[in-house]
């Protein structure tokens, strides 16, 4: 993932080691969010305008 990526296509990034080999494709779209946060970061936002600091943990999921 690079820092002109959204957090779509970062998400999407991360499902490839997971989806379909730990948790089953759903017909809805991934979030992401900082570890711990109540909400999801805006799915358009970039990398670089979400300010995120290399390493910082974050969770993808599922929305619903």
């Amino acid at each position: 993932v690079d820092t002109e990526n959204t957090m779509d296509e970062g998400a999407e990034a991360a499902a490839v080691h997971s989806v379909e080999r730990r948790v089953p494709r759903q017909d809805k779209p991934l979030r992401v969010r900082v570890q711990g946060a109540d909400a999801p970061l805006a799915r358009d936002i970039t990398v670089k305008d979400a300010k995120l600091a290399p390493m910082t943990p974050l969770e993808i999921y599922y929305e619903g």
